[in-house]
């Protein structure tokens, strides 16, 4: 699996220091979430998105990045035998057209491509304003989970069980 990573990390185009993907990757990214966040509850922008997938790559220190950069590689150059055109230039409906065509119902590489679904998913709903849209409470702001409640909580079960054992003997 190396030499694949090696392949990869020599055929890609380099990074620049503090990003996790080059700029025509970060393209890419924007152009694949403006289609695939059609319908979300979270009003967020497309450059937010890549920005928050780029940032989990780099927060991640993911040894397996290189497999994002490579996807985002294939999704751009997989359009230009069918269209003459890659993913990021094509038109919005051109796009749209692609993605519930091809990457929804398609197989083999097109299927590949698919999963950059997650990363959108990733970069839309890993943003602050998806609490807000929907309604989601982070486990550290839930009120079981308050620090002193918690001790409390699981003192008064101990209590009960106690006080439970005593009635049944």
């Amino acid at each position: 699996m190396r030499v694949l990573e090696e392949i990869a990390y020599r055929a890609l185009p380099r990074v620049r220091p503090g990003c996790a993907l080059s700029d025509w990757e970060w393209r890419v990214l924007v152009a694949a979430a403006e289609v695939i966040q059609q319908g979300s509850p979270v009003v967020i922008t497309k450059e937010k998105i890549a920005d928050n997938v780029e940032t989990f790559l780099i927060e991640g220190s993911s040894r397996r990045a290189w497999r994002v950069r490579v996807l985002l590689a294939l999704i751009e150059t997989a359009t230009l035998a069918r269209t003459g055109q890659p993913f990021s230039r094509l038109s919005l409906e051109r796009r749209c057209e692609l993605v519930a065509t091809r990457f929804e119902r398609g197989s083999t590489l097109w299927w590949l491509c698919a999963k950059i679904r997650y990363l959108v998913l990733l970069g839309i709903y890993g943003d602050d304003a998806a609490v807000n849209a929907t309604g989601y409470v982070p486990v550290r702001d839930r009120a079981r989970f308050a620090p002193e409640q918690s001790v409390r909580l699981r003192r008064s079960r101990l209590a009960n069980q106690v006080m439970e054992s005593a009635r049944a003997s």
